[in-house]
């Protein structure tokens, strides 16, 4: 028998597991809010009709102070930092909490999903050294992958909304600073699904030559199993990186397009 490098033995923290975990934080524009972090696909926020004569220059002022009480020390990657129990005083105030209000419950149900998931787990040598932790890690996948889809939707449903009452708010203000459609979901699914892929991948391999585990190790018969195995490894490790790499550009992208969009109606409103 020959003894591997250890390589999945020292995958105990996956970096899958820190991306879904939350990203950095850091201080940032009230206008910031959640946008990848919501673990389901919410039902649509009540959003307001047009206002036809418009806002007066009070109720303007309002509906700013009802959104900055809100956010007033939030971050950048949870809602679960805004005021939610915050009463607003106005109509928008109210539309604009409920958008954070599902935003939030969303955020705690993929935290759940989480912690009942266990991604850390699913390459580790105890389950791929017998059957039964290699079909529990392969259900595993299939339960990260729907939780992971609909994360990654309802953040763009977030910023879809709060684009969209922004419009209502002051017609006109927000044009195409926030996107209404989920550009960068196609691409971050695609890595997704290539990266769990490479974990079914490990998986399947285990499962046909069937290592032994040994001190928490994983011994292959021979050198050519151990280079497919550390082969796989590598590949799985590459893309959670790209992985990493295309949520952070997302969040980034999405964030400056919720602040320009926040600027232009405070703007609009004479904030």
């Amino acid at each position: 028998m020959t003894r591997t490098d250890s390589v999945s033995k020292d995958r105990t923290q996956s970096p899958v597991l820190g991306i879904l975990g939350g990203m950095t934080r850091m201080a940032v524009p009230l206008a910031t809010l959640v946008l990848l972090a919501a673990a389901c696909k919410p039902d649509p926020p009540p959003v307001a009709e047009p206002v036809e004569k418009g806002l007066t220059p009070e109720q303007k002022q309002a509906v700013l102070a009802d959104i900055q009480a809100m956010l007033s020390g939030a971050d950048a990657f949870s809602a679960l930092s805004a005021d939610l129990g915050y009463q607003p005083a106005t109509e928008f105030g109210l539309r604009f909490k409920l958008i954070l209000d599902a935003s939030a419950l969303n955020e705690m149900q993929f935290k759940a999903d989480q912690s009942a998931i266990q991604p850390a787990l699913i390459l580790q040598p105890e389950r791929l050294a017998n059957s039964g932790g290699r079909q529990e890690s392969l259900d595993a996948i299939q339960s990260l992958s729907i939780a992971y889809d609909r994360y990654v939707f309802a953040g763009s449903e977030t910023e879809s909304n709060i684009g969209r009452l922004f419009e209502q708010i002051a017609p006109g203000s927000v044009g195409d600073t926030v996107s209404l459609e989920p550009v960068e979901q196609n691409r971050i699914n695609g890595i997704l699904g290539s990266m769990l892929q490479a974990y079914a991948n490990i998986i399947v391999f285990c499962g046909s030559v069937r290592p032994r585990l040994e001190s928490d190790d994983l011994l292959f018969r021979d050198n050519e199993e151990v280079i497919e195995y550390e082969r796989l490894v590598r590949n799985a490790a590459a893309l959670e990186s790209q992985l990493e790499a295309a949520l952070r550009s997302a969040q980034s992208v999405r964030r400056a397009r919720v602040d320009r969009a926040f600027a232009n109606l405070q703007a609009a409103l004479g904030g």
